[in-house]
């Protein structure tokens, strides 16, 4: 089964971007807490499943499966526009996405935040995340996208990082291998 969770899913954006790519999935679920934002993507996306507050979901009660995960956890702790609080703000949610990593066990994670997040609390911040994500049994890759890169007529750069289980980057890493050795 495939399934498709969208996390501090706003009104959507990943959820059309997946869409958009062709991807398709058999379960459909967000996470959101803005009651306006949670009409407008059951709007786009009535069959989608609303888990509700991030911190209160229950990833055992969610189907066995190949998961695809995607979220912009809130980036207001290391914007550098705000106090750049990092973990000490009460909107960091970074570890909430450590433990979907760790419990719901997706094949692959996508993440998104702001520039800030590398020099957020003197780039410790970003350095606790790739070590959180290598915890959790996984490898990561992650980049500077601007929206510009897309056709957008602004920059608004972000950080995306992709996060894969360890056993695909060796899969991967195998074939490569038998094909270079033939």
């Amino acid at each position: 089964m495939n399934c498709f969770l969208d996390l501090f899913s706003g009104i959507g954006g990943f959820a059309l971007a997946a869409y958009c790519a062709g991807l398709h999935f058999d379960r459909h679920y967000f996470s959101e807490v803005d009651d306006y934002a949670i009409a407008v993507y059951r709007k786009h996306f009535p069959e989608a499943e609303s888990l509700g507050d991030i911190r209160s979901v229950d990833y055992e009660k969610l189907p066995r499966g190949d998961w695809f995960v995607a979220g912009g956890f809130p980036c207001q702790p290391h914007s550098v526009a705000g106090k750049k609080l990092a973990s000490k703000d009460e909107r960091d949610l970074w570890p909430e996405c450590r433990r979907m990593l760790c419990e719901l066990r997706p094949r692959i994670a996508l993440f998104e935040n702001v520039l800030g997040l590398f020099v957020s609390d003197g780039g410790r911040f970003f350095t606790g995340i790739l070590r959180d994500i290598a915890e959790s049994g996984y490898d990561a890759e992650w980049q500077i996208i601007s929206a510009a890169d897309a056709g957008a007529p602004h920059l608004r750069k972000r950080i995306w990082i992709v996060c894969y289980e360890e056993r695909l980057c060796s899969a991967v890493s195998d074939t490569r291998r038998a094909r270079i050795h033939k």
